[in-house]
């Protein structure tokens, strides 16, 4: 059996891109993460890295041990954490940055079933874009961000738990086929822009609209074809699905922080709480 230590190691070395990362996240020395790698191949009977001066490159081998090192290390935070939920009542703020949509669409009502759930949790919550969550994970103004993925926060650590496609919705009765509520820029806007110029549509028009759940209440009110991820449409009797044959592209809504090795106890529990719920 694999030593769980060494797959921590390993994993966070990977995670960091340094040996001597890894070894500061978990305390201990340079060498101790060399020797955990090493046992790891040997027990394995394969090479995990490739070695350069001052870096590493995965192998196939490695590639495969890192993406299921993850899996195997939530698994045991997951468990850490519902142990110790079992053992006394977690206290303390909650701090989160969300995306307005995200805030109505995906997290307010999580947020709302977890403190009912945990009466001395104290949820504190940001609203903003990527440039405003990326200040406030900065600034250790909140611990946990969540978001749809656009490519804006690569220096923070991410983890997916939600992913779909982006789509057309409109009122049954909506006379306003041609006129799109859509946000300002995305890969979904363009692809729906690339769409309709290769369809050489004249009569279209845009506004724009930079929350996707007020495109979705101004679409339920005839206002025209609001353009947002599917999580949005979840629950809402107002609005059906149009133009399914536009080809959009898909998302993926991720939680982002600092480390999540330094999470507060809370926030781990949350996130947790959110992957399972």
């Amino acid at each position: 059996m694999l030593n769980p230590y060494h797959i921590k190691y390993f994993f966070d070395a990977c995670r960091s891109g340094s040996l001597s990362e890894a070894a500061k996240i978990n305390s201990v020395s340079h060498s101790a993460i060399s020797h955990a790698i090493r046992s790891l191949e040997s027990k394995l009977d394969a090479k995990l890295l490739h070695h350069a001066k001052r870096r590493f490159h995965l192998t196939s081998q490695g590639q495969i041990l890192f993406e299921q090192s993850q899996i195997i290390i939530e698994g045991l935070e997951k468990a850490t954490s519902l142990v110790r939920g079992a053992n006394q009542e977690l206290r303390g703020p909650l701090t989160l940055g969300l995306s307005h949509s995200v805030a109505l669409g995906f997290t307010n009502s999580k947020i709302t079933d977890y403190c009912k759930k945990n009466k001395f949790v104290q949820p504190k919550i940001f609203i903003g874009n990527s440039s405003t969550l990326e200040e406030l994970l900065d600034s250790r103004a909140v611990d946990l961000g969540f978001g749809i993925e656009d490519g804006s926060l690569e220096r923070f650590e991410k983890r997916a738990f939600l992913r779909g496609e982006f789509i057309l919705a409109a009122s049954r009765n909506s006379k306003r086929k041609l006129h799109f509520l859509v946000g300002d820029k995305g890969k979904e806007v363009s692809a729906l822009r690339a769409t309709i110029k290769k369809a050489n549509l004249s009569e279209v028009t845009f506004s724009e609209v930079q929350s996707w759940s007020i495109a979705a209440d101004l679409a339920s009110k005839g206002l025209g074809v609001a353009l947002f991820p599917d999580f949005i449409l979840s629950g809402r009797k107002d609005l059906i699905r149009v133009m399914s044959d536009v080809n959009l592209p898909n998302y993926q809504m991720s939680a982002v922080c600092r480390s999540f090795d330094s999470l507060s106890p809370v926030a781990k529990d949350f996130l947790a709480w959110v992957k399972q719920s």
